[in-house]
């Protein structure tokens, strides 16, 4: 499931299916490859998403460990979910935040991390 996707276009994501199914409409979508993707956009969405990208293994358990000190503390809810959880979450499932999906979703990240080049993941992502 996560192998194959290293180097084929993803033709669809488990996020646009239900986007389909709930709106009832086509969803618009076109792959761009990586070298038709502006130098300027993956800058962007690491630096607005996740600075610490380029060296971590899926997880930044720094901004784990901050979420999970927030919400303890009755906190508003937040995330820390980096760009590659990002990208197995919109994949393969499906929203919510239930034990059973984050399991999953570790699992695909995991997965992707250790399968895919980190310029691929980027290039899913965006």
């Amino acid at each position: 499931l996560v192998l194959p996707w290293r180097w084929i276009p993803l033709p669809t994501t488990a996020f646009m299916l239900r986007e389909r199914i709930v709106s009832e409409q086509p969803v618009h979508y076109q792959w761009v490859p990586w070298d038709r993707i502006s130098a300027h956009l993956p800058i962007a969405a690491v630096a607005a998403e996740d600075q610490k990208f380029p060296g971590h293994f899926g997880f930044d358990l720094d901004e784990i460990g901050k979420a999970l000190k927030r919400n303890r503390r009755g906190g508003r809810l937040r995330g820390a979910s980096t760009i590659s959880q990002q990208v197995a979450k919109n994949l393969y499932l499906w929203p919510g935040q239930s034990l059973i999906r984050k399991g999953l979703e570790a699992y695909f990240t995991v997965a992707i991390e250790l399968l895919w080049p980190k310029r691929r993941i980027l290039e899913v992502y965006l």
